[in-house]
């Protein structure tokens, strides 16, 4: 079996008779008509749902078994790049959710709770992440462009929260403020960080989902204020004229309840004389 990852992110593999690939669902974009596809519970029923409860991982992993020789595309679900490693080198990694594309059935699929509990809780990664071990070619994929970083002994990386990809399992990682201050942290805009220490490599990308996220709710109500052109000058007149009478009608309660109160609390005699006392 062989891969190779072309210039437009999509993953091609090509099949000898009798090869097995398992993918994450929906990832197969065309194939050879010798090559057969089905879905399974990698893992079994336990480690399905446990992947898919744990990690956020589809419940069900596509199947391709090639009864000759053949060829398949696949892609991934968002815009990133794709990038293959050969766990007998590398030995087991750790991936974010979301980041497994493809491997051989030599490779093991689980679950793997976070180190730190502040990491798992705090970091977008989720508090259990995909462990991939065994022998073979592993395929995952990124948001935005795919970084790598290889780390000598002692090496230390920081890694902002939301962008943290790939890094091997037995790498030493910590979670920790950003900066040495809690005020310098959030003041900076990361806040929390990984702190990861050589030897090994690591994988970052350039975007996150999060950020993405915020970007086309921003861009969503931006576009929704500025339906119509000359519409929205007329709304935002509307609007303006309609916070100025909000504004008048608050001052004038303000003034009422303010006299209502100044004279309820004096009582004129006879005499002509005030007096603040109150008759029960």
């Amino acid at each position: 079996m062989r891969f190779e990852v072309a210039r437009d992110d999509t993953l091609k593999v090509q099949f000898e008779t009798g090869e097995q690939l398992k993918a994450e669902s929906d990832a197969v974009l065309c194939r050879s008509g010798n090559i057969d596809v089905q879905g399974v519970l990698g893992g079994g029923l336990f480690g399905a749902l446990g992947r898919r409860l744990l990690t956020g991982e589809s419940l069900f992993l596509q199947e391709l078994r090639a009864n000759g020789p053949g060829e398949a595309l696949l892609g991934p679900g968002t815009l990133g790049d794709v990038s293959l490693l050969r766990l007998e080198e590398t030995g087991p990694m750790l991936l974010q959710r979301g980041a497994f594309l493809a491997a051989e059935m030599s490779v093991e699929l689980s679950s793997q709770l976070q180190r730190t509990l502040m990491g798992g809780l705090f970091s977008g990664t989720g508090l259990f992440v995909i462990r991939a071990s065994g022998r073979g070619t592993l395929a995952f994929t990124s948001f935005g462009h795919l970084h790598r970083k290889d780390l000598g002994p002692r090496d230390t990386l920081v890694v902002d929260s939301q962008h943290l990809v790939a890094w091997p399992a037995d790498t030493p990682c910590r979670f920790e403020l950003a900066s040495r201050s809690l005020w310098a942290s959030l003041t900076s805009g990361e806040v929390m960080s990984f702190h990861l220490t050589g030897p090994g490599t690591v994988f970052i990308q350039s975007r996150s989902a999060a950020g993405f996220q915020r970007a086309v709710a921003e861009a969503s109500t931006g576009a929704a204020r500025g339906v119509g052109g000359g519409g929205s000058t007329v709304g935002g007149l509307c609007g303006s004229v309609l916070g100025v009478l909000l504004l008048l009608f608050f001052l004038c309660v303000v003034v009422v309840l303010v006299m209502y109160g100044g004279e309820s609390g004096h009582t004129v005699h006879r005499g002509g004389y005030v007096s603040s006392r109150r008759e029960f």
